[in-house]
C-alpha cells in the first residue's frame, strides 16, 4: 500500500503509477498528463464461489443419499428427502440444497454485495445443521443411527462457521 505524492490517497502497488519520479494515483497522473479521467476501477472484491464451503456443504448434500438410521422410518437410500413422521431429515436436506446455492451464488448474482450472500449461507447452513441435530434427538428410541446424520451436521456446521466468519471479514 502506498500514498499518492499529490492528493496523499491511498493507493495499492498494482495501481499507483510513477510519474517523474513520484507515485501518484490514477487520478492524479490523469491529471499531470490532461487526459480525461479513467473510469472507476471495479472494485477487488472477488466474484466467485467460496471453494471450501462449496466443498464442505457438497460433502453434506451427499451425505442425504445414504441411510440415516439402520433400523426404523430412515433405513432406505434417499430417505432423508422423503417426507415423513419428523421433518428434520427433510428440512435438513432442503437447507444444505439452498445453503450450497447461496455459497455458489457469487457467480451468478452479481448485484448483491459478497458480504450479503456469505453471511445467507452461513445462516441457512446454520438451520440446517440444528435440523440435523432435532433429527438425531428427536429419533425414536427404538431407531439406531448411521454416521451419515452427524457427519452431515458438522459438515454443515463447519460451513455455517466458515461463512460467518468470512462474513464478518468482508467490508459492508
Amino acid at each position: 500500500m502506498g500514498r499518492c505524492e499529490s492528493c496523499g490517497r491511498a493507493t495499492c502497488l498494482d495501481c499507483a503509477i510513477p510519474f517523474r519520479g513520484r507515485l501518484l494515483c490514477e487520478s492524479c497522473a490523469s491529471r499531470e498528463l490532461g487526459v480525461p479521467e479513467p473510469p472507476a476501477r471495479p472494485t477487488h472484491r472477488l466474484r466467485r464461489p467460496d471453494v471450501t464451503a462449496t466443498v464442505l456443504l457438497s460433502l453434506a448434500l451427499l451425505l442425504t443419499i445414504p441411510p440415516w438410521h439402520r433400523s426404523g422410518p430412515l433405513t432406505e437410500l434417499l430417505s432423508a428427502w422423503r417426507p415423513g413422521p419428523q421433518p428434520w431429515p427433510l428440512l435438513t436436506s432442503i437447507g444444505t440444497v439452498v445453503a450450497l446455492g447461496l455459497a455458489v451464488a457469487p457467480m451468478a448474482v452479481g448485484t448483491l454485495p459478497l458480504r450479503t450472500i456469505t453471511a445467507s449461507y452461513a445462516l441457512v447452513a446454520t438451520i440446517a445443521t440444528a435440523a440435523a441435530v432435532v433429527a438425531l434427538a428427536a429419533s425414536p428410541d427404538y431407531t439406531s443411527p448411521t454416521p451419515a446424520p452427524f457427519a452431515m451436521a458438522a459438515l454443515t456446521a463447519s460451513g455455517a462457521a466458515l461463512g460467518l466468519v468470512r462474513a464478518r471479514r468482508l467490508r459492508p
